[in-house]
């Protein structure tokens, strides 16, 4: 019971010192806002000597409003008998008026909305003349001719700029030439051991090109490739003359190897792992190197699972925890002797 009391007593006084600080706050938060004009509105001063109400009480000035752009100043007056109040324009305190500033125009722009010109009072914040909002003028688009490129020359792509502000909307992109597209020789000799020229043209431009051939230059087809090279070994091609049926022959570099890298996988209790190695997607060689050097066998990539591979943290665990089993058995083996001698020490 008394600690009880106890705590009901300590809530009634946290309420009643709640209430306490919330009116005090009320009581300062009242006079501070109270501004000189309320100060001089709640100090009753007597009037000038001869001004009285209609009831025949003294008057007496209760405050002042200070003059604004429209309106004068003006006194305001109390009846100390029966409380009437009467105004009075203040003549030394005549209306400001207003003082007009000009709000500048915000000139709009392709992507920023702008503002008219337009006014108002610095003094009292009236609006004589208000800003409009201007919408944004979007870009005056330009646009950049594509430029086709030729057999010799370079060409670019279409672009586009805004002519008022001068961004670059679409920049043009360079083409490069496109080269000669020529035709086969055309050989005016009758034979290879003769003397003369032939010439060729261009199927995009039509530009001819004319080379001079001595007696015995023969002219070779396209060629045809007669042994295809792989990763390693080197192919070759054949030409032969149009004119006199000669062949010739040129090697064909090797492609070389297209490897493709496989990570080193541990292996587990439920899968095997692999070694680090390339494979080579052209040839399907299979290397240890990423150079693709070193050649292996495809059986010397998988590595089993065996307790060697066991992590160190799993082998300590299993050791931590077949010493603790033989701890448990020799301490339950010791008990179980221990228990047997006392029996027999009782029964004799």
């Amino acid at each position: 019971m008394g600690l009880r009391r106890y705590l009901i007593y300590s809530a009634i006084a946290v309420i009643i010192g709640i209430a306490v600080i919330v009116c005090c706050m009320f009581l300062f938060s009242g006079i501070t806002s109270v501004s000189q004009t309320e100060v001089q509105t709640r100090v009753a001063v007597p009037t000038a000597a001869g001004m009285r109400c209609t009831c025949g009480g003294s008057m007496y000035s209760t405050g002042m409003t200070a003059a604004t752009c429209t309106s004068p100043g003006i006194e305001t007056y109390t009846c100390s008998s029966c409380g009437k109040i009467m105004t009075m324009e203040l003549s030394d305190s005549p209306a400001l008026g207003h003082l007009e500033i000009t709000d500048q125009a915000v000139p709009a722009t392709c992507t920023a909305e702008g503002l008219t010109e337009g006014s108002h009072c610095s003094r009292c914040g009236m609006v004589f003349e208000e800003q409009e909002t201007l919408p944004a003028l979007g870009h005056d688009i330009v646009i950049l001719s594509a430029v086709v490129p030729t057999c010799t020359e370079g060409g670019r792509t279409e672009g586009s700029y805004c002519n008022r502000c001068g961004t670059m909307l679409e920049a043009q992109v360079a083409l490069p030439a496109l080269g000669h597209s020529w035709s086969d020789w055309e050989d005016s000799r009758t034979s290879c051991d003769e003397a003369g020229i032939r010439t060729r043209s261009c199927s995009v431009c039509g530009e001819e090109e004319t080379e001079e051939l001595p007696a015995g230059t023969h002219t070779w087809d396209s060629g045809t490739v007669v042994k295809q090279p792989d990763c390693m070994q080197s192919g070759t091609m054949r030409f032969t003359c149009t004119m006199c049926g000669d062949t010739s022959t040129e090697d064909i570099d090797p492609l070389g190897h297209n490897l493709t890298h496989y990570a080193a996988v541990e292996p587990a209790e439920d899968k095997e792992g692999n070694i680090e190695y390339w494979q080579c997607k052209r040839c399907g060689k299979y290397f240890s190197d990423k150079d693709g050097i070193n050649e292996i066998d495809f059986s010397e990539i998988p590595v089993p699972y065996s307790s060697n591979n066991m992590p160190a943290f799993k082998i300590v665990l299993a050791v931590a925890s077949g010493v603790l089993l033989f701890v448990l058995i020799c301490a339950a083996a010791c008990n179980l002797l221990s228990r047997k001698k006392v029996s027999k020490t009782k029964n004799r």
